[in-house]
């Protein structure tokens, strides 16, 4: 079963919060999903930081310089202070952030990076503590508390099928505990971070669609695999981690959600999260044989990957799939049936796909 604890923290939602209205003021691309204000929510607290007259009413002169050097100055492999203590450690909260805070500021020095915010830390505590006990920032923290619960109770009722489906795929549903850190839901936001615990940060935009709800158990799920159900391992190449990652993308993002949106009748067009991938190679040629690997073990697989072959016409023009022999992909898995997503990841599917095609391509003369 895959259980996860949710929790958050008023120090993780503020300074993720600025972290972000300090990306939206370097992106040159308002269009930019990871850095762009849900529409549907009015974040009172993003106004403030925005609003020089209201922050010179709540901090000094030289606290908005600090300010400052956290919100743009990328001085430690192009990160900024933040960016960097949201993907390296452990998940902030009220009673470790100055530890984490001032671990990250002597790792950055011990690289040979004097960092103008190191003699200006204590100035950045109380900074927070400011900043912590605004009104914008408890309206915040409010409706923050609000979407933990909701996401919470989301997950609780839809865990079981979620991790049956994901074990039979896999191959295992015997995970570790999971921890998730819920941000405030005016951000796209799934970071699994490289600390001990690989702890997850997560929000979803509110809107209006209908799949919303969905879409969180999606993305709950694929950061679920980075944190402990397939993370990464020392020492994996890099092309491994990409087909690792290319196959929890089409296990979450396409498989997980199909079923789960025709399962209330919600249209889904297959492969409409992954439109940004389609002019890859390799993920295309992978697609096959991730069909194989999800119908290895079922009681029908030949008729299983004919079906998933057929099921949206303009998803398998994309990804060449009527060039591909049903009974070649099934030939591939009949000795793998205990292969594991980090076998499958080793795979050379660019190689490889040429064996699965009905026909070897004709050579010119």
């Amino acid at each position: 079963m895959i259980n996860i604890e949710f929790g958050s923290s008023k120090i993780s939602v503020l300074l993720h919060t600025i972290m972000m209205y300090g990306k939206m003021s370097r992106s040159s691309n308002e269009n930019d999903w990871n850095y762009s204000l849900s529409p549907a929510k009015s974040c009172d607290f993003i106004q403030l930081l925005n609003n020089p007259t209201r922050l010179g009413e709540i901090l000094s002169n030289d606290e908005l310089k600090v300010c400052q050097n956290i919100l743009f100055n990328k001085e430690f492999k192009n990160q900024t202070l933040l960016e960097a203590l949201f993907s390296g450690y452990d998940a902030l909260d009220d009673s470790n952030y100055k530890e984490i805070i001032n671990r990250c500021i002597s790792e950055f020095e011990e690289h040979g990076f004097e960092l103008s915010i190191s003699k200006q830390v204590t100035d950045l505590f109380h900074i927070i503590d400011k900043l912590l006990n605004t009104p914008e920032f408890s309206k915040l923290y409010k409706e923050t508390l609000e979407y933990k619960e909701q996401l919470s109770k989301n997950w609780e009722n839809n865990k079981e099928k979620i991790s049956n489906f994901v074990g039979f795929i896999i191959g295992n549903n015997n995970y570790k505990h999971i921890k998730v850190m819920v941000l405030p839901p005016i951000f796209d936001e799934g970071i699994t971070t490289q600390g001990s615990n690989r702890d997850i940060y997560f929000s979803r935009c509110h809107d209006d669609r209908k799949n919303h709800e969905i879409m969180e158990l999606v993305y709950l799920t694929h950061e679920s695999m980075h944190s402990q159900i397939l993370p990464y391992e020392e020492g994996q190449s890099l092309e491994s981690v990409k087909n690792l990652h290319g196959f929890i993308q089409y296990l979450c993002d396409n498989e997980l959600c199909a079923r789960l949106c025709n399962e209330q009748g919600i249209t889904y067009t297959y492969g409409e999260n992954q439109q940004h991938h389609i002019k890859d190679e390799t993920f295309k040629n992978m697609y096959p044989f991730f069909i194989g690997y999800m119908c290895r073990n079922t009681a029908f697989p030949l008729n299983d990957v004919r079906k998933n072959m057929e099921r949206n016409p303009n998803y398998s023009k994309e990804h060449g799939v009527s060039l591909y022999s049903p009974s070649k992909i099934i030939d591939f898995f009949k000795s793998k049936k205990n292969m594991t997503p980090y076998d499958f990841a080793e795979l050379d599917f660019d190689l490889l796909v040429e064996k699965l095609k009905e026909k070897p391509l004709s050579k010119e003369p």
